[in-house]
């Protein structure tokens, strides 16, 4: 349970997850590690799965890719 108390102090920079977060008294480490447990159980069991695996598979890898980019640190880019 520390473990997911810690990683919860990793997503402060995260506002829309704090602000949801507050809204629903949620501890923000518990509302990522449910909704990847959610989102894995779904991909697992065919619901949404198409959905789901181009979420997870195409649009993150772009998100984190043109995020690099926009760093002035040319280390990350490749």
């Amino acid at each position: 349970m520390n473990m997911v108390n810690d990683m919860g102090k990793d997503f402060q920079a995260v506002k829309p997850l704090m602000q949801f977060s507050s809204l629903v008294n949620i501890p923000p480490g518990h509302l990522v590690v449910g909704g990847s447990t959610l989102v894995m159980l779904c991909i697992v069991f065919g619901f949404f799965s198409d959905f789901l695996t181009a979420l997870v598979g195409l649009l993150y890898p772009a998100y984190m890719s043109f995020k690099a980019i926009e760093t002035k640190e040319e280390n990350d880019d490749t």
